[in-house]
């Protein structure tokens, strides 16, 4: 089944509840936590050592074909669903020659349009002072796009109060009929009174068509960065180290997430007509409106909410093609069972537990958890747990009738 790129914000309303379950597998505040304490005091870096925290894209995930987005640590995202790919991934710019594993992976812009990823380096000495005026600098990265995309890299220079002193800006390279994948640099001095420096990756694309059934083959951003780097000939403040953010997560007695299959964000949030008992709860939580899907089409966001990554499959939706098609890799209810609660999925349409097949307006492939094995046996149709764990709407009817008689955690 397809749906739009905003379809996971149509679940908001509960999804906060699932926060907590899903943290571990994919800490989505790391990027803009790690980005703010880049800027932290610590001891003089060497002069002309690389300033910049997760240059390489080394630390974090990596996606298996460019579809789906991935937490960046180090970098704060400010537009965009970029993502992280290994290098000779099909269908992106290749560098010509070996690939250094050195260089690290590769960042993409990925499946939701142009993509920014900021970051910001702080340029005072350990005394606190301002680095000297006239202090090289030296910015430099591979870059590359196709025809319709481009990747550039810019850094601008900041005062105590935040005005821009001065900028520059590496490439833009793509917006070519070849792709291209190649290393640019640029360099210059540092303006009086530098106290940090803003650091933006664009990765840029002028196809529109980011949002649809058919995105990932005709709006995908294929512009691509990778071995960054920044330096001044300075003993300026090293980096802080990249630490995860700390849990803050409520102890929930009870978990419902529902989500809607080819709605968009507008479609349920503010539509109290159609859908006035979700609208009624904003009052009580939470609205994450800037909450995107993972990728197009909808199967692998399921994933992500089953078992925190997309794990690489087709976008062919293989479940409908091979009702035995299986991800060897556990999942959220796993994680439930390990700490001896309680879930289950409600399958709306499903004509018994562990429905396997296509009908009507039921799809197999929306139903992540029989995707997935337990340790064993798998977690299919011939599995006596699956029975107890997913079953049809119209079960729900007679079963959870208030909190004290339903799962701890249900779908």
């Amino acid at each position: 089944m397809n749906s739009t790129v905003r379809y996971l914000r149509a679940v908001i309303p509960v999804a906060l509840l699932l926060a907590g379950t899903l943290a571990l597998s994919h800490p989505a505040s790391a990027s803009a936590s790690a980005a703010d304490r880049s800027v932290a005091a610590g001891p003089a870096a060497a002069s002309g050592s690389n300033l910049l925290v997760n240059p390489r894209a080394t630390a974090g995930d990596v996606s298996a074909q460019g579809w789906d987005a991935v937490t960046i640590p180090g970098w704060q995202v400010s537009t965009g669903l970029p993502t992280v790919v290994r290098p000779g991934t099909a269908g992106f710019p290749k560098a010509a020659g070996a690939w250094p594993a050195g260089r690290g992976k590769v960042l993409a812009g990925g499946a939701g349009g142009t993509a920014r990823l900021v970051q910001s380096v702080s340029l005072l000495l350990p005394s606190g002072q301002p680095a000297p005026r006239h202090t090289p600098y030296r910015l430099s990265g591979w870059l590359g796009g196709t025809v319709s995309s481009w990747a550039e890299v810019t850094v601008r220079f900041l005062s105590a109060t935040n005005r821009v002193l001065a900028s520059r800006t590496v490439g833009p390279v793509g917006r070519t009929r070849r792709a291209e994948f190649a290393p640019r640099t640029g360099s210059g001095v540092l303006p009086a009174g530098t106290t940090s420096a803003q650091v933006t990756v664009e990765l840029a694309t002028s196809l529109t068509s980011a949002n649809g059934p058919n995105a990932p083959l005709t709006g995908y951003n294929r512009a691509v960065a990778a071995d960054l780097s920044l330096t001044v000939s300075a003993p300026v403040r090293r980096p802080a180290p990249l630490t995860p953010p700390p849990a803050q997560v409520p102890g929930y007695q009870h978990v419902f997430l529902f989500y809607f299959e080819n709605e968009d964000y507008h479609q349920i949030i503010g539509n109290t007509k159609q859908a006035p008992y979700m609208n009624s709860l904003l009052k009580q939580g939470s609205l994450l409106s800037q909450f995107y899907a993972e990728e197009h089409p909808s199967d692998g966001n399921y994933l992500a909410v089953a078992g925190g990554s997309t794990f690489g499959i087709p976008l062919d939706d293989p479940e409908e093609e091979n009702p035995l098609y299986t991800i060897r890799a556990g999942d959220i209810g796993d994680l439930i069972d390990a700490a001896h609660e309680t879930w289950k999925t409600y399958l709306q349409s499903a004509n018994g537990p562990c429905d396997d097949t296509v009908h009507g307006y039921y799809w197999n492939d929306d139903q992540p958890m029989m995707y997935f094995t337990w340790p064993a046996p798998p977690r299919r149709r011939t599995s006596p747990g699956s029975h107890q764990t997913t079953a049809p709407t119209w079960r729900a009817a007679g079963s959870p009738r208030g909190t004290r008689s339903s799962p701890r955690s249900s779908a």
